[in-house]
Formats: structure tokens, C-alpha cells, sequence
């Protein structure tokens, strides 16, 4: 089964190309550069670069947040016009989730974390005993810096932190919790490569079903909601 992964939910890009679970091909940038200019191209270089064509390709996997806001409506609007043009099957994952799947062997906990500003990040917890299959242990969320701390501590055992928020949890964390990991800096962020393989254990999808998974509404809503309380007040 040839996999197309797509991964934009944050400021990093990145497509990938997994066969019968070999990585063949995968373009990462972080550069900060705008998706919806780099995203399509990237993917058609991935596919070139793996020597196949789009024909060949059995299903698009795509992270459905959370994440930056623009950045996963960009990479879910770029898979859904790639799987309507070619009648290709999607499957969406979570971002959380997928990262996960950057840590092939731990014998601890892994938490996956995501900047969400404000003091706050998208976070879950998960464990991978095989290598092969990642077990989730709780709900995407978010939450304070100081609340994931408390988390971490409440598993008692050794925790390694991915994604791109691992640096500014591990900052502030790694004086006040016990046994507490990063991620080495070439698997840290998210990567499509891993969107790809975590769609392996999900169920595919029209790509009209897609669906963005926010965990908490853009704050130009959330302003909103908070000044119509005010008036109504």
C-alpha cells in the first residue's frame, strides 16, 4: 500500500511517501515560509522523488490538528483537492497523535505538545510497548504549562517530550518533574512520515468528510464570544 502523508499544522511542512511501510521519500522545511506557497510543491517533488505517479498512490493521510489554524486548513484544503481530482481515499489522524509515532522505542510515557500560546498547550499522552503501534492514553486537550507538569508527574514514570512545544515545556518542567525527556532535535517536530504511518490504524474516509480538529476555537472567535457575554451583561 503506497501512503501519501501531509503534515502542516504548525510552522513546520512536510510530505512524505510510505510503501508497505517502507519510507520512501519524505521534504521537510521549517523555514517559517508560507504553506499555501510551499505546501503542493513539496508534495509533488515527494512523488517524483519516489518515483511513482499519483495513480499509484492507495490513500492520503493528513493531520487534522490541532494546530495553527491556517496552517491545517491549508494542508486538509491541499489533500482534499489532490483526492477529488485522483479518486484517492483519505484518512485524517490527529497532529498529537501522529507525533507519537516519531518515537519508535521507549519505555516510558510519550507526550506529545504543541505550542498554543497563551501559556497553553495542545497536548496527549501515549505509550509505545511493540515499536510498532502507538496506545493512547488520553484525549487530545489543551492546557497550561503548570497542568502538564502536574500530568507528567501524576504517571510516575519516565516521560519524553515531542513536538514543538517539547523545548518550552521541558525549559520550564525540567527543575520541578523527575525523569523527564526531549526529543533529539531530528525527530522533534512533526513530520508527515509519521501522519503516514499513523493513518495505518485508522479507517479511511471521502475526502469530503475531513474534518479540522481545533480542540478550541481561533481566538478572533473566542474575542468575539467574550465581548457578546460583555454586552449581554
Amino acid at each position: 500500500m503506497t501512503i501519501l502523508g501531509v503534515e502542516s499544522s504548525a510552522t513546520a511542512v512536510s510530505a512524505a511517501i510510505i510503501k508497505d511501510g517502507k519510507l520512501l521519500s519524505e521534504i521537510f522545511s521549517d523555514t517559517g515560509l508560507t504553506h499555501s506557497q510551499t505546501l503542493l510543491p513539496m508534495i509533488e517533488s515527494c512523488i517524483k522523488n519516489a518515483g511513482i505517479c499519483v495513480e499509484y498512490i492507495d490513500s492520503i493521510a493528513v493531520a487534522n490538528g490541532p494546530g495553527s489554524f491556517t496552517g491545517v486548513r491549508i494542508g486538509i484544503a491541499t489533500v482534499k483537492g489532490l483526492a477529488f481530482t485522483n479518486n484517492i481515499p483519505c484518512v485524517q489522524v490527529s497532529t498529537l497523535e501522529s507525533m507519537a509515532y516519531n518515537i519508535p522505542i521507549f519505555g516510558g510515557i510519550i507526550c506529545s505538545v504543541m505550542d498554543a500560546r497563551c501559556n497553553q498547550v495542545y497536548t496527549a499522552f501515549f505509550e509505545n510497548t511493540d515499536g510498532c503501534k502507538v496506545n493512547r492514553l488520553s484525549e487530545d486537550t489543551a492546557i497550561s504549562i503548570d497542568e502538564l507538569g502536574e500530568k507528567i508527574t501524576n504517571y510516575g514514570k519516565a516521560v519524553i517530550l515531542v513536538g514543538d512545544g517539547a523545548e518550552i515545556c521541558y525549559n520550564k518542567l525540567k527543575d520541578k518533574v523527575t525523569s523527564l525527556y526531549i526529543a533529539p532535535i531530528n525527530i522533534r517536530k512533526q513530520k508527515a512520515s509519521s501522519v503516514a504511518l499513523c493513518s495505518m490504524n485508522h479507517e479511511g474516509m471521502d475526502a469530503e468528510k475531513i474534518a479540522v480538529n481545533y480542540i478550541r476555537l481561533p481566538q478572533a472567535q473566542r474575542e468575539l464570544a467574550k465581548k457578546q457575554n460583555l454586552s449581554k451583561n
